[in-house]
């Protein structure tokens, strides 16, 4: 569970939940966001998606968004050796083994590609370890912080056991965004 700040203001909340179904798992994770200025709802936001796991690799995914009433979707499903994406930008195919963009699984660490999970693309990164810690005194203390470079710019913190537990990014309107855990470990403990 994390607080979503806004240029330092908690203004929603996101939430990654972990289950099994037979030989999968599932992981479902709910973002929501709401602006205020005046007491009036400047800006709301809804964030949705399931992620079906099998043998490390993400096989089946629905991912939907709700930004101020434009709503998209984004489903992808393994197709032989690959994951097709369809997408508010039409299909593309994916190799199998490729991670999204919902941060929980370490393993992106390694990738040169992500699906992104908002647009259905498919994004060239390189990740790598923060020159510092907490630059720009972001982070929760002793976590391992990594920077995402190329298509998709963020920073995202794991601690020593590889759960995910903050995250940072620039919105559109260039104020900063940050995901502060609150509850990271349990989730995680049973799988």
């Amino acid at each position: 569970e994390f607080d979503v700040l806004r240029n330092g203001k908690r203004v929603g909340q996101h939430v990654t939940r972990f289950s099994r179904d037979g030989g999968y798992l599932v992981v479902e994770s709910e973002m929501t966001l709401r602006i205020r200025l005046l007491f009036i709802d400047a800006y709301r936001y809804r964030y949705a998606a399931t992620e079906r796991w099998c043998d490390g690799r993400l096989v089946d995914l629905e991912a939907r968004v709700d930004a101020n009433g434009d709503r998209s979707t984004i489903a992808a499903q393994a197709r032989g050796d690959a994951l097709e994406v369809v997408g508010p930008h039409g299909t593309v195919a994916a190799p199998l083994g490729v991670f999204s963009t919902n941060h929980w699984h370490a393993g992106v660490l390694d990738a040169e590609t992500v699906l992104n999970t908002l647009t259905g693309r498919i994004n060239q990164v390189r990740i790598e370890a923060c020159a510092t810690p907490h630059p720009d005194g972001e982070g929760p203390p002793q976590a391992r912080c990594f920077d995402y470079h190329g298509d998709l710019r963020a920073r995202v913190w794991y601690d020593d056991a590889g759960r995910w537990v903050g995250l940072a990014f620039d919105g559109e309107d260039g104020s900063r965004f940050e995901y502060r855990c609150r509850n990271c470990a349990s989730a995680h403990e049973a799988f």
